[in-house]
């Protein structure tokens, strides 16, 4: 059973958020220590068959309307895995990190330049069907999934701490 807040569109247990800036994007980290960080991330981690599946999902809701699949990238599985771990050990369920600030200070503080970004959270959901379709139900976070203007996405997925699963996809376009 999903359970949570409202989102800013009304949904529980949900909540989306879009933004926008005029810097160009940068497919690298800018950020030595970041760039010191992800490597050992990309070493410790095996990108699990959640989120190939959310991913997949979401590409087929995209590709049956005409917009181009998502890729994935490293970088922003590793920020979602921040986000969710954050959420997750900090207790709270928000766009708005105590720790990284808004996404816009999150992207740029893992040293991520960025021209647009969407985030979509969830929680309760055990299932990548049961996430995809609690968003795809969601005017904010439908939105961000068919959102032609962006190009990457990444995905993270957690569990633990006191709403027991947590869903991050962050989008970016590079």
């Amino acid at each position: 059973m999903k359970r949570g807040m409202s989102s800013m569109r009304g949904k529980r247990g949900m909540s989306p958020m879009r933004g926008k800036r005029g810097m160009s994007p940068k497919r690298s980290i800018s950020n030595p220590a970041a760039e010191k960080s992800l490597s050992a991330f990309k070493k410790k981690v095996s990108i699990n068959q959640f989120y190939k599946d959310v991913i997949r999902l979401v590409n087929l809701e995209r590709t049956s309307r005409g917009i181009p699949a998502l890729r994935e990238s490293i970088l922003l599985d590793w920020m979602a895995y921040y986000k969710a771990i954050d959420m997750r050990d900090k207790g709270y369920f928000g766009h708005v990190s105590p720790v990284y600030g808004n996404m816009g200070q999150q992207y740029t503080r893992f040293g991520i330049r960025w021209t647009a970004y969407g985030e979509n959270l969830a929680y309760g959901y055990t299932t990548p069907q049961a996430v995809v379709a609690g968003w795809m139900n969601s005017p904010g976070h439908r939105a961000n999934i068919l959102n032609p203007n962006f190009t990457y996405t990444g995905v993270w997925y957690t569990t633990g701490g006191t709403l027991g699963r947590y869903w991050v996809q962050v989008f970016w376009r590079g």
